[in-house]
């Protein structure tokens, strides 16, 4: 993701400058052949090798490199905690569109109910009518409910599918590859009555945006 490609980019950026505060080694290997001349005495050719490693570094008078290095660890710092943000809002999208499908779910059930029992009012009523005991207007009223209820059925089917699809492209899935295990009717899970977050300050603290905006200001 972009996110994580910034990260390493300022990773890398960070080690760069690390490594700037350190010696550098430089090795310089020098190969010589001597001959003598023809007017000189018979001396053997022979080879020389020579090898010089020098160490040079550049002093940080002026803290030149010191704040480099400063500038470099803060934009890692604040990078990472804008991929933790990023991260933290995707897995709170999860949460609310996972406990919208379960509570979707259950109204579907309760729907599916409320259809039974419209439907056996409906029969109720059409016994009663051929019997003389009810109205037709009674009839009517009961089958109208009853077409109410069915009607709520396939728009809460296409609700489902809709969030399904949504959850799987949020995990990286393709559209419908977790049907088979969310389409199956489960409980809504429970929420802790308070969920203990500490001191109002130290919380604000803890948020990706409050920390990157604080690395930012090197």
């Amino acid at each position: 993701s972009y996110a994580r490609q910034q990260y390493s980019t300022k990773m890398l950026q960070r080690i760069v400058t690390d490594v700037e505060s350190d010696p550098q080694l430089s090795n310089n290997p020098v190969f010589s052949q001597y001959a003598p001349s023809p007017g000189q005495a018979k001396i053997p050719l022979f080879n020389q090798w020579r090898d010089s490693i020098d160490a040079t570094w550049e002093v940080d008078l002026w803290g030149r490199v010191r704040r480099q290095y400063e500038a470099a660890a803060a934009e890692t710092q604040a990078t990472n905690e804008a991929r933790r943000g990023m991260l933290i809002s995707r897995q709170s999208e999860v949460a609310r569109d996972y406990m919208e499908l379960r509570n979707t779910q259950e109204q579907l059930r309760i729907v599916m109910e409320n259809r039974d029992v419209a439907k056996s009012m409906l029969d109720l009523n059409q016994q009663r009518y051929s019997k003389g005991l009810a109205s037709n207007l009674e009839v009517e009223q009961a089958r109208a409910q009853y077409e109410n209820t069915l009607a709520q059925i396939p728009q809460l089917g296409q609700q489902l599918t809709v969030q399904v699809n949504a959850l799987s492209l949020l995990m990286g899935e393709p559209p419908r590859a977790l049907s088979d295990e969310l389409l199956t009717a489960s409980a809504i899970p429970p929420v802790p009555p308070r969920v203990p977050v500490g001191v109002p300050s130290e919380l604000a603290r803890r948020r990706p945006d409050i920390r990157r905006a604080e690395a930012n200001l090197h």
